[in-house]
């Protein structure tokens, strides 16, 4: 909390335990309540940094500390640090003993410019020091340079100070009420959540949101919901989850992360254990607890759903919450009520039959449904019905097909597909459905009819509190032909090859004229041989105006046809600030295109920037996208790939925008919508359309930088970041305002005053360079291309581990970086960051237009114009090891920041492939182990989880034991097979030979995906795996048919290394996959290549390990099954091996002390 200022000019703030003052006009840049106070002075010299940290990391044994010291302060014992990099120096004091209730150890930095003397750094220090007190004692040291007098860091860092236990919660487990459930409703921003009766609601309006808590009777849980909607919804959402973290939420572990579907859409969703205060003003009895944070929506429909639990809760209260929080909808509840429904609780009786499979249409039914229920049936439209049982299915992610009723009309019979099987083990999907629909339907009897599955299930009240099924399996008749094929024609555009212009700026011809909320095609549009000028003033609330394309319906060429539906729009984009471009469903494309849409593209100009809103509705997927805004008449080139990826593209091919949609997207058939729609409320727009065409081209070939063996690949070529790239940026969105693609170049710069960026560029989070075959003769060559001429500082790097954003190479990063001095010329360096052995030039006059990097097994060599000739070892550099590179400008104390990057190009020769390794002569090779043959033993442990059983979805075939997962599964349980002993074991052989599991599967299994564990406690594998492998074989997007491979080891997020095998190479593989252990490394392959390689410590002598097969994917349900036929495990035989190397490489059981002492013996007879 702040206190009262210092009549000298000082601040006062408190933290638990400390309180500490700052010079009055220093800025918070960033605070967390009871956790941290991040401060910056006015000139941008200084940055203070208060806090109370986890330390997950050791304070010492790193390469930039300068010096650190241990003195007592306050009468504790303080750890002062002194880290120097190559632009900052940080001064740090630290209490590594005195540790919270949390286990966080306090921080004090103070960190400043290397360009400022180390006096006046240590000098400011001493002054906020001498206002810092802990415990009420002053830390200030009797030194006032206590931090260049310190000793001499060494490389090695302290032992951990064990963190002390988290406090144990006294409260006992709560029992939770069984209760009916209603819907809360709020009107003023249109949503609605399931309401237990006898939970409080606590409501608030503001700030263009509305929040509702709902409280347990026991007050010991809470569901908080804040939903906003209009065009700066998804900003005011995540205001006030910021809010939350800083004030009330504070995380101090994530637990787990999932993707559920709330509302028809998917929803992110992290579970923590936080420390918990007030939230409105409503308090829990306890201050630390479980809580799940859901998000979702889009930018105009966006939500945040918090529940909270104590972390004992039981596994009931848990589901609640969670039933509470994926019942949150946008719209009215299926049965209206804001209080407690005065229907009875309803407890189905459930007995399901076997599942048969078919699709047909209303007409094609009506005669089974007029024999099952001995009536006339009659169909009604589907369009415009005002039944609310609809609305309460399409809230379920049911997709109704038609509605038939019967017995008078008294009884209707609702035709859907379902996204779940009703055989299947999915109660907790439609029970709940059954009981909303029978309350939306007057609490009348009604049916289900599930289409795929050929089930009429009748729903039917048998006494006052319960509900009987009865479900009857019918035939499906012969399937109509589909609207697709109803819809296509000669003239469809599928069938179009060239471009065709379909508005010429003037006529209306084929154009249909639309407006709403608010617009007015007649007063808001004028058509002239200038192009169509739509202008809505202020003031107008959402308006929208604009043309519905009449010619022809437009379909998007199915997946594998390689080509792409390219909507080109020729616009005035000085006169512009607003275009959207949306493919309706045609059978509702007479209402407002927001609620017709099946995809939107929304471009807003926000300064020099242009912002694209992209969504697609049947498949609830949004993308918020930004690129610099064109100028003059220019043409945006609006591009749907069949491989389900949007590409927004300028009149040069530049890509301003790509959006791999994740999801198998529509096809079809559309009607376009060209219009303008206010950027935001009340907020008026311009917009001038010159030209429309329209077109069916090839999509090109994108480059495959995981393909394994040799290859050549522009891993960047000026006129895309994406897919493979990505913004590196010290801080967020400077990027998209410093940065952009012109004339096949990536544009980097920014002035020398401005100090909010250091640096500036693009990364690759995934490898793409895999140094396959990687022995003497094997070479990987990178030709960098750039404008030398005005590139200033700069810097190129590679390294194994993965970073974020904001993350620089890290240390035992290869880096190469140009810096101009003080007379204008360049020094070079080449280096191992934080090693030694630089190679150096100097008095360069600019930073060379082309230069190679060059790969070998003996290091990295740079080939320039000026450049040092020579090698910098690097011990990343293994086989099969995969590579990730950063490029970007650097601020310069000579001049602007600048770089203007033309291509990155990739040329990998592997070396020739090797005999296998072969023993002596006379020498038999290591024996392999037989882990497991296909049949199940005592020795594996089958696991269940939740209502995924094992003995319902395991069954051994002739392809081996097949692990499946549920087909739609409501949520991520999953059955696993793990060994019930470590049976991998790396003893002191480990530093002689690798140890290599050779894992045999079915690839014809057409949904191949699960992960592959290392793990000593399956009951968690993934926090505690040493080395996880995760499969997936692809059925959508870029990569149809390929198979995704990712490979982990140590830290779970940043030590992993994902490649895609495509579908060609999936077609020869023979299922074998062997993974490979050494002493500090770890590596996967298949046949004979080693395609992942990781350096690791989690892989080393005393390391042993249970193995554990898991099918489906850990966080998004899909139906995915491993086919597990066999696993040997064994010592790789050496080459040459003899006799005597043979015995010091067997298991103990088998090993002969005499023999050997025999062999030992004929070894020195011999020598």
């Amino acid at each position: 909390m702040t206190t009262s200022a210092h009549a000298q000019g000082w601040q006062d703030y408190e933290l638990p335990h400390i309180t500490f003052s700052t010079p009055q006009d220093w800025e918070i840049t960033y605070s967390q309540r009871d956790v941290e106070y991040d401060f910056a002075s006015p000139d941008g010299t200084f940055s203070l940094w208060v806090n109370w940290w986890f330390p997950d990391e050791p304070l010492l044994g790193y390469d930039d500390i300068v010096s650190h010291r241990t003195l007592t302060l306050a009468g504790k014992t303080a750890l002062l640090i002194h880290i120097e990099t190559e632009t900052e120096r940080y001064l740090t004091i630290a209490f590594p003993e005195d540790k919270n209730s949390d286990g966080e150890v306090l921080l004090f930095q103070l960190i400043a410019p290397m360009s400022l003397t180390i006096t006046n750094h240590e000098k400011m220090m001493d002054m906020l020091t001498g206002r810092f007190f802990f415990d009420g004692q002053k830390v200030q040291p009797n030194s006032r340079t206590p931090f260049s007098s310190g000793e001499k860091s060494s490389a090695t860092a302290p032992k951990a100070t064990p963190a002390p236990p988290s406090p144990k919660q006294d409260a006992p487990p709560h029992q939770t009420t069984s209760a009916p459930v209603t819907h809360y409703y709020d009107a003023d921003t249109d949503f609605s959540v399931p309401h237990p009766v006898g939970w409080e609601t606590h409501t608030a309006q503001g700030n263009g949101l509305s929040q509702v808590a709902l409280v347990a009777p026991e007050q010991d849980a809470m569901v908080l919901v804040i939903a906003a909607r209009g065009q700066d919804a998804r900003s005011a959402t995540d205001m006030a989850l910021g809010l939350l973290y800083r004030d009330s939420l504070i995380i101090k572990s994530i637990e787990d992360e999932a993707y559920p579907e709330i509302g028809q859409s998917s929803a992110h969703a992290v579970e923590t254990v936080s420390k918990i205060y007030s939230i409105s003003n409503i308090a829990m009895p306890y201050t630390r607890g479980r809580v799940w944070v859901y998000q979702g929506g889009d930018t105009e429909n966006a939500y945040v759903i918090v529940t909270i639990r104590p972390t004992d809760a039981t596994q009931d209260r848990q589901d609640q919450l969670a039933a509470i929080a994926t019942g949150f909808r946008f719209g009215a509840p299926p049965s209206s009520a804001t209080s407690p429904a005065t229907s009875p609780v309803l407890s189905p009786k459930i007995k399901l039959p076997s599942k048969s499979s078919k699709e047909s249409l209303g007409e094609q039914w009506l005669a089974q449904l007029e024999t099952h229920f001995q009536s006339e049936c009659i169909l009604e439209t589907l369009v415009g019905s005002s039944r609310s049982a609809l609305t309460v299915m399409k809230t379920a992610n049911a997709e109704p097909r038609f509605l038939a009723t019967c017995m008078n009309g008294a009884h209707p019979i609702f035709a859907a597909d379902f996204p779940y099987d009703p055989q299947g083990q999915t109660s907790d999907y439609f029970y709940p459905l059954y009981i909303e629909t029978f309350q939306a339907n007057d609490n009348s009897d009604f049916s289900f009819l599930a289409i795929q599955d050929q089930l009429l299930l009748t729903l039917t009240l048998e006494d006052d509190n319960s509900l009987s099924l009865e479900v009857t399996e019918l035939s499906a008749p012969e399937p109509l032909p589909s609207p697709k094929d109803a819809t296509s024609s000669p003239d469809d555009m599928r069938a179009v090859l060239g471009p065709v212009q379909i508005f010429d700026g003037h006529s209306l011809a084929d154009w249909e004229p639309f407006a709403f909320e608010g617009g007015d095609f007649d007063l808001h549009t004028n058509l002239g041989h200038g192009g169509m000028h739509i202008s809505i003033p202020d003031d107008k609330g959402w308006a929208k105006t604009g043309l519905i394309y009449r010619g022809r319906a437009f379909e998007l060429p199915e997946n594998g046809e390689k080509t792409s539906l390219e909507i080109s729009v020729l616009m005035d984009a000085d006169a512009s600030n607003s275009l959207t471009i949306a493919m309706l469903n045609p059978e509702k494309d007479t209402t407002d295109p927001y609620e017709s849409y099946l995809l939107r593209f929304h471009l807003v100009k926000s300064g020099d920037l242009g912002v694209l809103s992209a969504s697609a509705k049947n498949i609830s997927q949004t993308a918020r996208l930004s690129f610099l805004w064109p100028a003059n008449d220019t043409t945006v080139r609006f591009i749907l790939r069949s491989d389900d990826v949007f590409e927004l593209r300028d009149a040069e091919s530049n890509v301003l925008a790509l959006w791999d949609i994740g999801k198998p997207m529509s096809k079809g058939p559309w009607s376009l919508a060209v219009y303008g729609q206010v950027p935001r409320k009340n907020t008026g727009f311009d917009l001038v359309i010159k030209d429309i065409t329209a077109t069916i081209a090839p999509t090109p070939d994108t480059p495959d930088p995981d393909k394994v063996g040799a290859r050549n690949v522009a891993l960047f070529d000026g006129r895309q970041v994406s897919p493979n790239w990505v913004p590196l940026q010290n801080a967020e969105n400077l990027f998209r305002s410093r940065a952009y693609l012109q004339g096949g170049t990536l544009k980097i710069g920014w002035p020398q005053d401005d100090t909010g960026a250091k640096y500036l560029g693009i990364y690759t989070p995934e490898p793409v360079i895999w140094l396959d075959t990687f022995h003497e003769g094997a070479e990987t060559r990178l030709t960098v291309t750039i404008d030398g001429a005005i590139t200033n500082d700069f810097e190129v790097g590679l390294q194994q581990a993965f970073g974020l954003y904001h993350n620089m190479l890290s240390n035992g990063a290869w880096v190469a970086s140009w810096r101009r001095q003080d007379d204008g010329t360049f020094t070079f360096r080449t280096e191992v960051r934080g090693h030694d052995g630089a190679l150096i030039a100097e008095g360069l006059s600019q930073v060379p237009n082309q230069f190679d990097i060059v790969l070998t097994p003996k290091g990295v060599a740079i080939d320039g114009v000026g450049l040092p000739s020579g090698v910098v070892p690097w011990t990343q550099l293994i086989d099969g090891a995969g590579l990730r590179i950063w490029t970007y400008a650097m601020a310069s104390k000579q001049g602007n920041a600048s770089l203007g990057l033309h291509g990155i190009d990739l040329k990998h020769t592997p070396a020739p492939a090797m005999p296998p390794a072969a023993p002596a002569a006379g020498v038999a090779p290591l024996a392999q182990t037989v882990l497991f043959d296909g049949t199940l033993d005592a020795s594996w442990q089958k696991i269940s989880r939740g209502n995924a059983i094992f003995q319902d979805l395991a069954r051994i075939t002739d392809a081996g034991l097949v692990l499946a997962r549920r087909e739609n599964p409501p949520n991520n349980n999953k059955i696993a097979l793990a060994s019930t002993e470590k049976i991998i074991t790396l003893d002191e052989r480990v530093q002689r030979t690798p140890y290599r599991l050779d894992i045999q599967l079915d690839p014809s299994e057409q949904n191949l995906g699960g992960w592959i564990y290392l793990t000593e406690n399956p009951d968690n594998p993934y926090d505690t795996a040493s080395v996880a492998i995760e499969l997936e074989r692809l059925t959508y997007g870029p990569n149809n048919g390929g198979l995704r491979v990712r490979m982990y080891s140590g830290h779970m997020y940043y030590s992993h290394l994902e490649r895609t095998f495509q579908a060609d190479w999936l077609a020869t593989w023979d299922g074998m996959l062997s993974l490979v252990l050494g002493d500090g490394a770890a590596g996967l392959k298949f046949g004979d290549t080693l395609t992942h390689a990781i350096t690791t410590s989690r892989v080393q002598r005393g390391g042993a390990y249970r193995l554990m097969f898991e099918p489906g994917q850990r966080t998004r349900p899909s139906e995915q099954a491993l086919t597990l036929a066999k696993v040997t495990g064994g010592w790789i035989t050496p080459a040459n091996m003899t006799a005597q190397d043979r015995w010091l490489l067997v298991d103990d059981e088998t090993f002969d002390a005499d023999a050997f002492a025999d062999e030992l013996a004929i070894g020195i007879m011999g020598n």
